[in-house]
């Protein structure tokens, strides 16, 4: 199941135009909706690869699909500007959309994903929760049997020290 749609990415632009690959240059529109899917697939694997250590991918609940579909739609978005851009200079003026699609959507990525704090070494929660998502329990970094030693270290001279 992919987080977001072709028709949700195309109303992230004014009058553009996604249709069917035809083959021919000529008539083929810059951005096909074979391509959007594609880039829908890619983003959307990037995404569960950014969630798979938090939360059970791919994400079902019903709230925090709304959260991801937009991530995704985001994502996508950027990588059609970027298309247009490229068959287009003035692609900002005429699509209407914002230069910052990818960048808004990793700041949202990271905003329900836990982070790291180094100082009281534990994970903090995400500043946005994906309520009904299914979230896994997170070891504290570092928890592994052999992750320190407190014991004095002895070196004998000829000795097995290994």
């Amino acid at each position: 199941m992919a987080y977001t749609t072709v028709d949700k990415v195309k109303s992230m632009f004014r009058d553009i135009q996604i249709d069917l690959a035809t083959g021919n240059p000529e008539t083929e529109t810059a951005v096909t909706i074979e391509t959007v899917n594609d880039l829908i697939a890619d983003h959307d694997a990037f995404i569960d690869g950014r969630l798979f250590d938090f939360y059970d991918v791919p994400i079902t609940g019903t709230n925090a699909l709304i959260i991801v579909g937009r991530i995704s739609k985001l994502l996508v978005a950027h990588d059609i500007k970027l298309i247009l851009e490229s068959t287009d200079a003035n692609t900002d003026k005429n699509k209407d959309v914002q230069g910052n699609l990818r960048d808004q959507a990793l700041k949202l990525l990271s905003s329900i994903m836990p982070t790291w704090d180094s100082f009281s070494e534990k994970y903090i929660d995400p500043k946005v929760n994906l309520v009904d998502a299914s979230m896994k329990e997170i070891s504290p970094k570092g928890a592994g049997v052999m992750a320190s030693n407190n014991g004095t270290v002895i070196i004998k001279k000829g000795g097995d020290n290994w």
